[in-house]
């Protein structure tokens, strides 16, 4: 059996993403003995990765349409496949931006959250 993955090793991508799902939502449901903050961490996460979800598959569009701009056989066709591209690439970069910022203020909260804790905990 020394060949032989086991199952977390052998798990496709998407498995991963569902059991990291279970995970947070089993973890968000258990809302009895958790602190405001932490729901409110879960809820951002959760969140997060929606979006990141939602930029994996725009990325998969923006490939897709950059094939069609590549490949159209007309200069009005190629225009209208590019404002098109242009538009989800555009819409695509705030959303990371914005992912980017959100995790810059989570990071950012943590240390302000530790900090607080901190001084809590030597009075």
């Amino acid at each position: 059996m020394a060949g032989s993955k086991s199952k977390a090793q052998s798990a496709s991508p998407n498995d991963e993403q569902d059991l990291n799902e279970i995970d947070l939502e089993a973890a968000s449901e258990d809302s009895g003995n958790q602190s405001t903050v932490t729901k409110a961490f879960f809820k951002q996460v959760k969140e997060l990765k929606r979006d990141m979800e939602t930029i994996r598959r725009n990325i998969d569009e923006i490939e897709k349409k950059h094939d069609v701009a590549l490949k159209a056989a007309s200069k009005s066709t190629s225009s209208k496949a590019e404002e098109t591209l242009n538009k989800l690439m555009s819409t695509t970069w705030s959303l990371l931006q914005s992912i980017k910022d959100r995790l810059t203020k989570m990071k950012e909260d943590e240390k302000a959250n530790k900090a607080s804790f901190a001084t809590t905990s030597i009075s």
